[in-house]
This record gives structure tokens, sequence and C-alpha cells, in this order.
């Protein structure tokens, strides 16, 4: 655990925020990345720190600026988070006036998802003082965050690797949950996890097929 824990905001879907706080949610995969300016083979990643709560790689790579390949080294890829840091989901927020009797009442924040009033610790409402009347969840202050969680653990593996339990601590739930195959209970999971996946990250050159390294945090619900 870190003595001085991070706060950090992490974003997620609207369906995985609901997933989050319907406590079905405890794990999230993020793509493993080493920069833009490095060159690795990742077919050469090796797991360090494997059954520690804290698990990272070592890639052979080289950085852009190298004369090239016979530049290798060992090249170490950590998670951006770390056990013990305190995550703050990020969610998308609107102004809106502020219920009142006056001709041009304030403007303060709502979230996005239920339209309920952003307020801060000391349960004021928070005023909009941003120039546009919304903000993408990435854009979202720490101060209007609303559900906190801290890191337990960081593991490293291919996205392929997911199980059956992995899948449904990422939020799967055979009552409500969508694409439904003609098989298990597991092929039902594992399609929905795909679908999912891909819908995040296919775009950023991270698809299922390609089964890319990933670190897959698991979290816990706290109270900020």
């Amino acid at each position: 655990m870190t003595t001085n824990p991070r706060e950090i905001g992490i974003a997620f879907t609207l369906e995985m925020l609901e997933a989050v706080r319907a406590d079905r949610k405890t794990q999230t995969r993020r793509p493993a990345t080493a920069g833009k300016m490095m060159v690795v083979d990742w077919d050469r990643a090796v797991v360090r720190g494997a059954g520690g709560l804290n698990e990272y790689l070592h890639v052979p790579g080289y950085h852009h600026d190298d004369y090239g390949p016979e530049d290798e080294r060992m090249v170490t890829v950590c998670c951006r988070y770390l056990v013990g840091d305190r995550l703050y989901f990020k969610e998308r927020i609107y102004a809106h006036p502020i219920p009142s009797d006056s001709e041009t009442p304030s403007l303060c924040a709502y979230y996005k998802s239920d339209w309920k009033i952003v307020r801060r610790i000391s349960g004021t409402a928070l005023l909009w003082r941003w120039r546009s009347y919304g903000l993408p969840a990435r854009y979202m202050p720490k101060e209007a965050a609303r559900d906190w969680a801290v890191v337990t653990r960081i593991r490293a593996q291919r996205v392929g690797d997911i199980s059956y339990e992995d899948i449904c601590a990422e939020g799967w739930d055979a009552r409500v949950s969508t694409p439904v195959t003609d098989g298990s209970a597991g092929d039902d999971a594992r399609a929905w996890f795909i679908e999912l996946w891909d819908s995040i990250n296919a775009k950023r050159g991270y698809s299922w097929e390609s089964n890319p390294w990933v670190f897959a945090i698991t979290f816990e619900r706290i109270e900020r």
C-alpha cells in the first residue's frame, strides 16, 4: 500500500458506472502501453512481481531516437494506478440554473446521468465556472466526484486470459447482460465482455482479436 495514497480520476461508461454502484463491478482492464516514443516487442513481454499485489511488465524495446533494434533493452511497463491509490469516478456534468425566484439564477453543476445537483463535501452546490455548458467525463473535476474506490490489486495479463470469475467482476450479470448465445453462462459472459471490450478499445488499436496485454485493476468502493 502507498503511505500517501494518490487520488486519481478514472472514467467508465454509464453502464459500467451503474454496475459499480450496484456492487457488480470490482475490476476494470486497461491496455498496457509503453509510450508513443517506444518500439516494443509485446510477444516477448514478461510479467514481474507475479502473484503479488502490483504486477508489471518487462518488455524488450528501444526508443524512436535510438539507432534501431540493436539498441534494444528491457523496458519496464507499469500500470498508471498503484495498490492503495484512491480512484474517483468521472462522469458527465452539465450546467443548469439553480431553482430560484431570481430573474437571473446562478448556474450550478448537474450530473448528466440522473440530473442530480453536484454537491461539494460541505453539501453546497458546485457553481458552474466553465465556458461551455457541459463537460465530458474526462474533464470532470475531482470536487464533483461522488463515487470513490481504492485499488487493491494490479495484475498483468493478456486480455484473452480473463476468467469467468473475472468477467463477473467486470460487471456481467446473467439477468440483464446481453448478448445471449446458445451456449453456457460462461459463453454468454465471454461474448458480453468481448463486445464491451471492443466497443471501447478496438478503435484505439486494442481489439480483442489482437489479444493485447492489459492491467487488470481490482478495486473496492469506499466513502470519500
